[in-house]
C-alpha cells in the first residue's frame, strides 16, 4: 500500500505546480482478527503505539533527522518532542527520502486487552506516553481515550498548535471475540 501512495504522489507531483511538493506520512494496521495477529508500518513521523495492559509496549520510530542523531549518539537522552528541526523528515511519502518506509516483518500476536494508538506528530508531541496510558487507563472505549487526549492538548493552548489526528483500536477483553 505504500508501494502504491508513492508511485501515485510520484505520478502527480510533476503534474501541476501545487502538487510538487506534495507529501505525507503514513502509518497502517492490518489485523488478522481470525488468528489474532497483527502487523504494521510506518513512514515518516505518524506512529503507532501498541498497549498491553495499558501501559505502552511498542511504538514505532520516525523517520525524521533527529532519530537518525539519536541513533548516532549526537543526542543521548533526550527527548525529541524537545530537539530542534524535530519535524525534518528523512523519509516520507513524495520526499526525496533517505530512509525507506518500516515494515514489521513477523507479524506480533495480540492478546485480549491490547490497544493501538495511531496519530500524526500533532498528537504525540503535545502528549507523553505516561499520559496516553493515563487516558486509556480512564477510558471506557476508544473515543473516550481520543477525547481524554484531546482535552489534554487542547488545554495546553499553545498558539502555534499544530494539526493533529489520531485512530484508536481496541482488542477485546474478551478472549472468545479476539
Amino acid at each position: 500500500m505504500i508501494s502504491l501512495a508513492e508511485h501515485t504522489v510520484a505520478v502527480e507531483q510533476p503534474v501541476s505546480v501545487s502538487r510538487r511538493h506534495m507529501s505525507a506520512t503514513v502509518v497502517l494496521l492490518c489485523l488478522d482478527l481470525a488468528k489474532g495477529r497483527a502487523l504494521w508500518a510506518h513512514w515518516g513521523d505518524s506512529r503507532l503505539y501498541w498497549f498491553r495492559d495499558q501501559r505502552v509496549h511498542r511504538m514505532t520510530e520516525d523517520h525524521s533527522v533527529v532519530q537518525q542523531l539519536l541513533h548516532a549518539g549526537v543526542y543521548r537522552n533526550e527527548d525529541p518532542r524537545d530537539l530542534p528541526n524535530r519535524s525534518v523528515l528523512a523519509g516520507a511519502i513524495g520526499a526525496e527520502s533517505q530512509i525507506p518506509p518500516t515494515v514489521l516483518s513477523k507479524a506480533v500476536d495480540l492478546a485480549p486487552g491490547d490497544a493501538f494508538l495511531l496519530c500524526s506528530d500533532g498528537l504525540w508531541e503535545g502528549i507523553h506516553e505516561d499520559d496516553m496510558e493515563e487516558a486509556l487507563r480512564l477510558s471506557q472505549n476508544p473515543e473516550d481515550w481520543l477525547e481524554y487526549m484531546e482535552t489534554t492538548l487542547r488545554a495546553q493552548g499553545k498558539p502555534h498548535q499544530d494539526n493533529f489526528s489520531a485512530f484508536a483500536i481496541w482488542v477485546s477483553p474478551n478472549e472468545d471475540v479476539l
